[in-house]
């Protein structure tokens, strides 16, 4: 049997970059939200910073047309 890698992203680098983007965005996060806030998450797309939006608000609403 043969494996065969090939390289599928020819912009690698400049993804990698970012590779830290979920730490930033939570850790902002985490700054501003409380319990007795709201999260509004306009453009959700899957929804993954409001699930953890929803988390540390008080209530959590997600707009996505």
């Amino acid at each position: 049997m043969k494996i065969f890698i090939k390289k599928l992203d020819k912009n690698i680098d400049f993804w990698n970059q970012f590779s830290d983007w979920d730490s930033i965005r939570y850790n902002a996060l985490e700054n501003y939200l409380c319990k007795n806030k709201y999260f509004v998450d306009i453009g959700s797309y899957l929804g993954a910073t409001s699930i953890y939006a929803s988390r540390k608000s008080k209530e959590c609403y997600l707009l996505q047309n």
